[in-house]
């Protein structure tokens, strides 16, 4: 799967820039999100994740997280299957569920 969800009836697969972390808040209010998180939910394995803190107006700065035995972990998330009309070329591409 590829990160970064693109919705079934999305155009074209370049959507997904803004589309790897889908807020729990606003999921069944957002017609990006609502089909998948209906029909299509996962878990996404990972190693560990960063969050980011704000420094100033132009700045940020990493902070990785990750459990101290180096065990997997899993978000939640949701899936899509997207199929390209002019190639016919299906791409599954998925995202986390996050709360904020």
């Amino acid at each position: 799967m590829r990160w970064g969800l693109v919705p079934f009836w999305a155009r074209d697969a370049n959507v997904s820039y803004s589309t790897i972390n889908a807020k729990a808040e606003t999921l069944t209010m957002s017609e990006t999100y609502r089909d998948a998180i209906n029909r299509r939910r996962c878990l996404v394995p990972a190693d560990g994740f960063f969050e980011w803190k704000k420094l100033d107006a132009k700045n940020k700065q990493p902070f990785a997280f990750a459990l101290k035995d180096g065990s997997m972990i899993a978000f939640a998330g949701i899936w899509e299957r997207w199929r390209d009309e002019a190639t016919s070329q299906v791409l599954e591409t998925d995202a986390a569920c996050i709360r904020l």
